[in-house]
């Protein structure tokens, strides 16, 4: 199963930023901050997690499964941490509006996603550095 890794780089009391990185793709993730994985408003924990397309889901991109304690987790567009219930967001960039990060080409960037990945996957989730 193909493994994809999502760096978490920055760490804050109101979101946590990331990079998602799989063989000939690569792009930021915006996710809630960590507030011990209650559900709706914490990212979820590092770890390794089945993720895989998902035609069915709310947002028809991809589901994360095995996360502890949580379900409904899913990755897709979004442009700020609000429209993230727990959910990881991703964008091409981002950029810092009023001292928070928000994401482009969300939608472009979940789309291409789709495209090249339609097998089940590994999630790996990683924190390179302490909070900021």
């Amino acid at each position: 199963m193909k493994i994809i890794t999502l760096t978490r780089y920055i760490h804050s009391p109101g979101y946590t930023l990331g990079v998602l990185v799989s063989p000939g793709f690569a792009c930021w993730t915006l996710e809630r901050p960590w507030l011990d994985n209650q559900p709706s408003v914490s990212c979820i924990p590092p770890g390794e997690y089945i993720a895989a397309p998902d035609p069915t889901g709310r947002y028809k991109f991809f589901t994360v499964r095995n996360v502890p304690g949580r379900t409904g987790i899913e990755i897709h567009p979004g442009n700020v941490v609000e429209n993230s219930q727990g959910c990881i967001l991703l964008g091409r960039s981002n950029r810092w509006v009023g001292g928070h990060p928000r994401l482009l080409d969300s939608l472009d960037v979940c789309l291409e996603m789709k495209a090249k990945i339609r097998e089940p996957f590994i999630l790996r989730i990683t924190a390179a550095m302490e909070s900021a």
